[in-house]
C-alpha cells in the first residue's frame, strides 16, 4: 500500500530562500571559463538529510560573459588535482576522474523529506552559477493548497494570489493534493510539487520525480497544467 507524506509550502520555500547565496555568480567572475567562485559543497550543506559519498567532493566550472552565465557541477575524488578557485580555463572539459551525474553519489537518510530535498537539490545543481539568460529554474516559485506564491517586493517577501482561475487556459486539472508531497510505494518513491513561472508566459507546472527506493537519482517529468494572462522576458 502506498503511503503519502505531505509538507508545508512554507517549509519547502524556506530552504530555497536560504540557497541564494550558495549558488549565485560573483560579480568579479571573469568572462569565459573559470573555476567557479561559488562552492557547490556549500549548496549541498543546506540539505541536512543529504550528503555525498565519502571520498568525493563537488566542484564546478563557471561560464560567464557580459552578465550571462551558467556552471557545470561535477564530482571529483577528494585530493584529485584541480585548479584553484577563480583560475581561468580554456573550456569546460572535465577531468578524467570526474563524475558528471552527481546524483549517483548522493546519499540520504531515506526519509520522505530527504527525497523532496533531492528533487530540489538536483534542480539547484542544474542552475548552479546561473546568471541572466542562464536562469530558468530560479524563475519557478513553489505553491501549495492556498494557490499563493512568494513574490519579492522591495526585498520583502509577501504572499500573492495567483491570477483568478478564469484567466488561465487549462491543459490539465490541478491535482487534488496541491502541497508538496512524497509517495512511498513498494518499489519506488515519487515526489510531487507545483510551481509557477512567469518566464515567457505565466505557466503552472506539475513536477513529478520518481526514485528507486534507497537511491537518489530521479526520473523527472515536468507537465504544463495551465498558461496565464501575463509573463515576462529578460
Amino acid at each position: 500500500m502506498n503511503k503519502t507524506f505531505g509538507f508545508s509550502i512554507h517549509k519547502v520555500n524556506s530552504i530555497r530562500e536560504n540557497l541564494y547565496n550558495s549558488s549565485r555568480t560573483n560579480r568579479t567572475t571573469p568572462n569565459g571559463y573559470s573555476v567557479c567562485r561559488a562552492d557547490p559543497m556549500k549548496l549541498l550543506a543546506n540539505f541536512g538529510s543529504l550528503k555525498i559519498q565519502k571520498g568525493w567532493i563537488l566542484r564546478a566550472i563557471q561560464y560567464y560573459h557580459s552578465g550571462n552565465g551558467h556552471a557545470r557541477v561535477f564530482a571529483l575524488p577528494e585530493g584529485a588535482p584541480f585548479p584553484p578557485t577563480g583560475q581561468t580555463l580554456p573550456d569546460d572539459r572535465l577531468p578524467e576522474e570526474a563524475v558528471s551525474n552527481v546524483m549517483t553519489l548522493i546519499l540520504g537518510d531515506h526519509s520522505p523529506w530527504s527525497y523532496l530535498c533531492a528533487s530540489l537539490f538536483v534542480r539547484e545543481v542544474g542552475e548552479f552559477g546561473a546568471a541572466w539568460h542562464g536562469c530558468s529554474w530560479s524563475t519557478h516559485t513553489l505553491f501549495g493548497a492556498d494557490l499563493r506564491v512568494r513574490a519579492n517586493h522591495d526585498s520583502v517577501n509577501v504572499a500573492e494570489a495567483l491570477p483568478p482561475s478564469d484567466e488561465w487556459v487549462w491543459k490539465r486539472a490541478l491535482p487534488r493534493e496541491r502541497d508538496p508531497h512524497v509517495v512511498f510505494g513498494t518499489k519506488n518513491v515519487t515526489v510531487h510539487f507545483l510551481t509557477y513561472s512567469g518566464l515567457g508566459r505565466d505557466t503552472l507546472f506539475l513536477h513529478s520525480d520518481r526514485y528507486a527506493q534507497g537511491g537518489y537519482v530521479p526520473r523527472s517529468l515536468e507537465r504544463e497544467l495551465a498558461s496565464g494572462p501575463g509573463g515576462y522576458i529578460f
